[in-house]
């Protein structure tokens, strides 16, 4: 006896819909929290960066003193603006010790968030489903969040308050709230406000608002708790002392090999410091040709950005259009009401009524009379119809004429292009600040490698890019091969502008116009006409 196999009903189906993803999450999620853990367990906690922060907290909260000027004994600068120096009061009172402790389980956890938060948002607009499954692996074996665990670094708790703003924009909420979550993360690196272009190309006025707002509050905060005269001391010991071509004093090298931004390459190249064999000494020719990448990254991005975010402003300006025509419409007829007179518009149509039946009788006696009549009649409806046809209309491109309508995919794509555009333009960009890509690396993962239908050497193009990204080549690679080797030192920065231009390709091709079967045809006809 043969059985014959039920088919699924609609709610299984649905559920297995349901459950296959969330299955998926959980697995992913357990994997990279064991894998997180294995690793963590084989790093050697350094208290370099954590000594500064802790160095800048006593001084500012314990002995009421500007936290900027060296001192004899300090190794690195505090380097964060006064804005920052809020997030050092809870941490004022401990001990080297304690606040490496600190700083690692608090990094743990909020990793942990970045997993379960930012994979799950993006997870939402993923055709293959597999995100919630890779995405957590992905971070959990990417190099950059090892050497913030292992130098206790803020970058994670910033990424999550940039994050805040980034949801916001991708699920349409445009408010105050997302622009005091950009304020909030750019607290310690102002220059990521430069995000909020994303917004564009009209931010919502509350937005503007909120961002404002927020940013006026932690302005003021810091002049409340800072000692007197730091605002100056920051500006003049540290932005003033900033440039394509050096760091601040007492900081790494501008060409150390953890730094991954365009001054960082070029001046390993030109710039003579210890840990390249620089090709030539000239400073000036690093600082041009580092001004001229900065300006052809700034530019490119800018052009990808606009190319994108005109399919808002079409749309706009198409809905404002029609909706001026229905108000116009609106108006032409209660003038045409108000022309008629109270009254009148009944006993009118009654005298229209007997009038058109005296014609009729007429007109069965009439005879060809009547038919010349009705061919005039119709040659005027014809000319009539022929001049409107005729008529310029103005017309505006949809938001259904676009390739692909603006949405939370693209928000994603142009908030990454602009995150790394500031991660390669800004003159010190280390290793570790390459938490603050994950989510365009994550992108990355989403729509060139895991998507459906994508082409074998396209899923490898971007595989490697993010390998090499993942790769933590300031440990792996053994020093003395590190520093002689000018390509090698190069190759970090090289991946990051091999992503910035595979996301480039990605939203130069989605943001492209398309012309509808319908406007192909009326186009035909009014060039043949």
């Amino acid at each position: 006896m043969r059985f014959q196999r039920q088919p699924r009903s609609a709610c299984e189906s649905a559920r297995g819909d349901v459950l296959g993803p969330v299955r998926g999450f959980w697995l992913g999620l357990s994997l990279a929290i064991v894998l997180l853990g294995l690793i963590t367990t084989q790093i050697t906690l350094r208290d370099t960066d954590i000594a500064v922060y802790a160095t800048a907290a006593e001084r500012v909260f314990v002995a009421g003193e500007d936290p900027y000027p060296r001192r004899p004994g300090d190794v690195l600068p505090f380097t964060y603006p006064p804005t920052a120096l809020p997030l050092l009061y809870p941490i004022s009172g401990l001990s080297l010790e304690q606040l490496g402790k600190v700083m690692l389980t608090l990094n743990l956890l909020l990793t942990v968030v970045v997993m379960v938060v930012i994979v799950g948002d993006l997870a939402r607009d993923d055709p293959s489903g597999k995100l919630r499954l890779w995405g957590p692996l992905a971070i959990a074996g990417f190099g950059g969040l090892y050497l913030n665990l292992q130098f206790g670094q803020v970058n994670l708790l910033l990424l999550l308050l940039i994050w805040g703003y980034w949801r916001a924009l991708r699920r349409g909420r445009e408010g105050a709230g997302a622009g005091a979550w950009l304020a909030l993360g750019c607290v310690a690196k102002p220059h990521y406000v430069l995000l909020g272009l994303g917004a564009g190309p009209l931010p919502r006025p509350r937005l503007v608002i909120g961002g404002l707002v927020a940013g006026g509050l932690l302005i003021g905060l810091s002049l409340w708790i800072a000692p007197s005269g730091s605002w100056t001391s920051w500006w003049q010991d540290i932005v003033a002392t900033t440039s394509l071509t050096q760091l601040p004093p007492g900081h790494s090298s501008i060409a150390a090999p953890w730094n991954r931004s365009l001054a960082g390459a070029i001046a390993r190249f030109l710039v003579p410091n210890k840990f390249s064999s620089i090709i030539a000494d000239d400073p000036a020719l690093a600082a041009r040709l580092t001004g001229s990448a900065i300006l052809i990254v700034i530019g490119a991005t800018g052009v990808v950005l606009w190319r994108s975010m005109r399919r808002g402003l079409a749309s706009d300006s198409a809905t404002a259009s029609e909706a001026t025509q229905v108000r116009s419409s609106a108006d032409t007829g209660m003038d045409a009401s108000a022309r008629s007179g109270p009254g009148t518009g009944s006993s009118a149509g009654a005298d229209a009524g007997a009038d058109a039946g005296a014609g009729a009788d007429a007109g069965a006696g009439a005879g060809p009379g009547a038919d010349a009549g009705a061919d005039a009649n119709a040659d005027a409806d014809a000319d009539a119809d022929a001049t409107s046809m005729a008529r310029p209309r103005r017309t505006f491109i949809r938001a259904d004429q676009w390739s692909q309508p603006r949405g939370a995919v693209d928000h994603d794509l142009e908030l990454s292009l602009i995150s790394i555009a500031v991660f390669l333009i800004s003159p010190a960009s280390w290793t570790h600040h390459l938490v603050l890509l994950l989510p365009a690396i994550l992108v990355l993962l989403r729509d060139r490698v895991l998507a459906p239908g994508l082409a074998p050497s396209s899923r490898f193009a971007a595989g490697l890019v993010l390998a090499v990204l993942a790769l933590t080549i300031d440990d792996l690679i053994p020093r003395e091969i590190r520093v002689s080797s000018l390509p090698l030192m190069t190759l970090m920065t090289v991946a990051v502008i091999a992503l910035w231009l595979l996301l480039a390709e990605q939203l130069w091709r989605r943001s492209g116009p398309r012309l509808s079967t319908e406007t192909q045809a009326a186009t035909v006809h009014r060039h043949g006409a």
